[in-house]
């Protein structure tokens, strides 16, 4: 038996109806991360490495408002786990709070703002 979440679904719900679904859902995900983001401006040293930030959400919701039916599906943990995860853990690492050494040193904590920044 394969791993095939998006198929066992399709047999219950149309497989274009669960497009719109999916892509509606993840829209409503990230608009709810843009605004969480939006909140967080006044914290930030230096506004351009939060506008970077802010802008993958935009980019994200863009892609899935203007995204058009898949010609093939995912199936399997490699092909659907694994780009799931390794696509995470980046905003992950943005709603985690930094490491205590890094904000207790302002020179280290400008200069890993600026190294990100340039980055």
């Amino acid at each position: 038996m394969s791993f095939d979440p998006f198929g066992q679904l399709a047999r219950l719900i149309p497989e274009a109806r669960l497009h719109q679904l999916i892509r509606l859902a993840m829209v409503a995900i990230l608009a709810a991360f843009l605004i969480h983001r939006a909140t967080q401006y006044r914290i930030y040293y230096l506004k351009p490495l939060w506008l970077v930030e802010t802008l993958l959400f935009v980019i994200l919701i863009a892609a899935f408002l203007l995204r058009s039916a898949p010609c093939n599906r995912s199936s399997g943990i490699r092909e659907i786990i694994i780009p799931l995860v390794g696509s995470a853990l980046p905003f992950a690492l943005l709603l985690s709070p930094p490491a205590e050494m890094v904000t207790g040193n302002r020179t280290l904590l400008l200069g890993a703002l600026w190294w990100m920044t340039a980055a």
